[in-house]
């Protein structure tokens, strides 16, 4: 029985071997049942005769198990050499297989690789000369890694995924390849799941994806289903992860362990249901370039009153079942008060538009509201002052509106504080050499060192910790002496609001002077979460305090002068650009694309030069803007050789670094 394959060849041993393994498998399994040549269980099928063409192979059968548990590959029998994978000769297939990038059949253990891959979307592109990089990073996932070793053994397989379009491989294989390939080969489409998604480059152009089930939506009209509602919901609390998001960016986003749970779950269901993707990046005119704006989603919001309506009752539910952003584990719901609306407002302000009015919250709530990240506990402080609407107009004034620092400002006196805040800011009065004898400023990096400090005092510790974490009272310190309106004079200058610094003069300014509400502690009376809708609502709660709002910027004032500088450095930089581009296009008539090639580099000098020093009045990212500067100076040189296209291509360089900077 063993030696049943001993005619075969040298060239054939990796099948040899398998087959040999198998037969030990068959054997071990037969006595084990004390029933000789039967195979139970999860064993490879064979037949009484042993018939080698109605046997399952042992690589077939290994194909049927988790990839992680794989023990060999099928191989050529030789080590192929990567220089030999580009161009549009295919390298030799593995028996069983007959594939080439857009036909023939693949074998179970390709299928079994192309499926891994396609789970993996977000990890590609590969290079095949550099698989074995990829294989011994530890950061690869153990799956991928199987099937990686498979794919190393099989250039075949990689050559086809690699060669679409024209049947030319050019050494790699991108997730687009992996998207193509699947669709022209109804074995993976088959396997389902993420072997059987819309093929991202269908979803740009004026022809939608068929609609989902229960759904006739379009860009400006239609009606959504349940689980879209939902969606574009949680994508509406998330405007600041979600602008300028691509369909074939979904896996990497989805797949990011700093993406909440609900915006992950609602990617998800996006990526399921490109018609509703189509329908939210094809605002204004019904074609989809590929991508979702937030704005995109303020106006789909606006077109769809079924989703205010969605809304709406879901944010008077968060009022009814709110748990404080910044509160304690394990907190149990309770109703929203004033004061926690306000509270709410004051630590997401920097995602807030300009003016608040009972409009804006109604636009906050119903999705339509140019807001950034907006989790549900602000949705619950918009709705409270819209089902309170007296209270609103105490608060701002016979005309309803205010600006949003005239907001924080009025706020930070009829605000709440909590206990554990009140604590702090009286051990920071009574340890005041703790935090300020050093003669400087309270930073947050002179608070995490003081919080790591074996030799403090504990209280002092504590204290140092909690204001750390806390950027409310921070703010309401930091802001305590300036106020929330930034400066405006002709030369700029003056105090900086959020300046993240606190001084002692800001702690005392505070502290002495905090009101009646200021000192009040609430005690809520909270409630368990019994029905489904309650239960919904504390979830997204739960879900909106691992939401924190990012470290407030600083605001400072440019001045009237040096904006208006601002405006002209970055049109004046523009308009250079693209007569240095325009030049360039002259570079091959003789004499007279020596001196364009000459004036293109020299105005384009200038441009880079004005916007280096637009960068620097704007106090933004010089290392980034050297950066650029450098590519585009590059770029400029090379198309004095290769003219506007060269040029243009360096302007795409450019730009990707820009967006990776982001």
């Amino acid at each position: 029985m063993l030696g049943s394959d001993s005619s075969k060849d040298g060239s054939d041993l990796p099948s040899t071997m398998d087959n040999i393994f198998q037969r030990i498998y068959l054997l071990l399994e037969a006595l084990q049942a004390n029933t000789p040549n039967s195979a139970s269980g999860n064993a490879p099928a064979n037949t009484a005769s042993g018939d080698a063409d109605t046997q399952l192979s042992a690589s077939d059968w290994q194909a049927t198990q988790p990839i992680e548990k794989r023990t060999s590959w099928p191989s050529l029998g030789y080590d192929f050499d990567p220089k030999h994978i580009k161009g549009k000769d295919a390298p030799p297939a593995l028996e069983g297989s007959t594939v080439t990038w857009n036909d023939g059949t693949l074998t179970k253990s390709e299928l079994q690789i192309v499926s891994t891959l396609n789970a993996h979307k977000d990890q590609m592109p590969l290079e095949y000369k550099n698989l074995d990089d990829k294989i011994n990073d530890p950061s690869t996932p153990a799956d991928l890694k199987a099937a990686l070793q498979g794919l190393k053994q099989d250039p075949r397989l990689f050559f086809a995924i690699g060669s679409q379009g024209d049947g030319k491989c050019g050494g790699k294989i991108s997730a687009q390849d992996l998207w193509d390939f699947s669709d022209s080969h109804p074995q993976v489409k088959e396997l389902g799941g993420k072997n059987d998604e819309f093929n991202p480059k269908n979803i740009k152009g004026s022809n939608p994806p068929p609609a989902a089930e229960g759904s006739t939506v379009t860009w400006n009209e239609g009606q959504l289903n349940q689980s879209e509602l939902e969606i574009v919901s949680v994508l509406d609390r998330h405007k600041d992860q979600v602008d300028s998001l691509s369909f074939d960016q979904l896996d990497a986003k989805i797949n990011d362990p700093s993406t909440q749970p609900d915006l992950k779950k609602a990617l998800q269901g996006l990526q399921k249901d490109p018609r509703l993707f189509f329908a939210i990046g094809s605002q204004k005119d019904g074609k989809c370039g590929g991508k979702i704006k937030a704005q995109d989603l303020t106006d789909f919001s606006y077109y769809h009153p079924q989703i205010a309506e969605y809304n709406d009752k879901q944010a008077k539910s968060y009022t009814q079942n709110y748990i404080a952003s910044d509160s304690p584990d394990k907190t149990k719901a309770s109703v929203m008060t004033k004061s926690d609306a306000l509270r709410e407002l004051y630590r997401y302000s920097d995602y807030l538009p300009g003016n608040l009015s009972e409009d804006e919250f109604a636009k906050i709530v119903d999705g339509d509201s140019k807001t950034g990240k907006c989790p549900p506990q602000v949705i619950a402080a918009a709705q409270y002052f819209r089902d309170h609407p007296d209270e609103w107009k105490e608060f701002a004034g016979d005309s309803g509106s205010m600006s949003t620092p005239d907001f924080l400002q009025k706020s930070t006196s009829e605000m709440h504080l909590t206990a554990d805040e009140q604590k702090t800011l009286d051990t920071i009065n009574s340890h005041q050499d703790a935090f300020y004898g050093d003669g400087k400023e309270i930073t947050r990096d002179k608070l995490d060192a003081i919080s790591k400090d074996d030799k403090a005092d504990p209280a002092v510790k504590q204290a140092a910790t909690q204001l750390l974490a806390d950027p409310l009272l921070f703010g309401l310190l930091n802001n305590s002496i300036t106020g929330y309106k930034k400066p405006h004079h002709f030369f700029g200058g003056g105090h900086v609001v959020d300046s993240g610094k606190i001084s002692q003069d800001d702690f005392r300014q505070f502290y002495d002077h905090m009101s009646a509400a200021n000192k009040t502690v609430d005690t809520p009376a909270t409630h368990e979460a019994s029905s489904p809708d309650q239960q919904k609502a504390v979830a997204d709660m739960l879900v909106g305090k691992d939401d924190p709002p990012a470290i407030k910027k600083p605001k400072k004032d440019v001045g009237t002068f040096q904006q208006g500088l601002h405006e002209f450095l970055k049109w004046d930089s523009k308009i250079l650009d693209w007569m240095s581009v325009g030049l360039s296009a002259l570079n091959g008539i003789p004499i007279i694309g020596e001196i364009a090639d000459a004036a293109s580099i020299a105005l384009e000098s200038e441009a880079q030069a004005a916007q280096v020093v637009d960068t620097a009045i704007q106090g933004g990212d010089m290392s980034l803007a050297l950066k650029l500067a450098g590519i585009n100076m590059a770029g400029a040189v090379v198309g004095a050789v290769g003219g506007p296209t060269a040029r243009i291509g360096a302007k795409g360089v450019a730009k990707g670094v820009a967006e990776a900077a982001a």
